[in-house]
């Protein structure tokens, strides 16, 4: 298992009283193995994550959504290994 820092790349802050404190942020990074983790730099928390990885070979998918309550890092237990895109609502 590896664990890969990243930084988000476009933060947009979300407005409102009820939602203050949320961003929403993209980022990417590489994924090597299955359990691999994926640790946010500069955020709180994660309220919830889109995640795709992309196959660099074989162009292949891998989509799923994550809820991970008070953790930066993401857990990516599926099979496919290449790039990893993420877009995120974070605090």
């Amino acid at each position: 298992m590896t664990n890969v820092n990243v930084a988000p790349i476009l933060v947009s802050p979300i407005g409102g009283a009820s939602l203050s404190g949320l961003r929403v942020i993209y980022c990417t990074g590489a994924k090597a193995a299955q359990n691999d983790t994926i640790t946010i730099s500069g955020i709180s928390d994660i309220v919830v994550a889109q995640v795709m990885v992309t196959d660099d070979t074989t162009r292949s998918v891998d989509t799923f959504t994550k809820t991970e309550a008070s953790s930066t890092v993401l857990t990516l237990t599926g099979a496919t290994t290449g790039t990893v895109h993420v877009q995120a609502l974070v605090r």
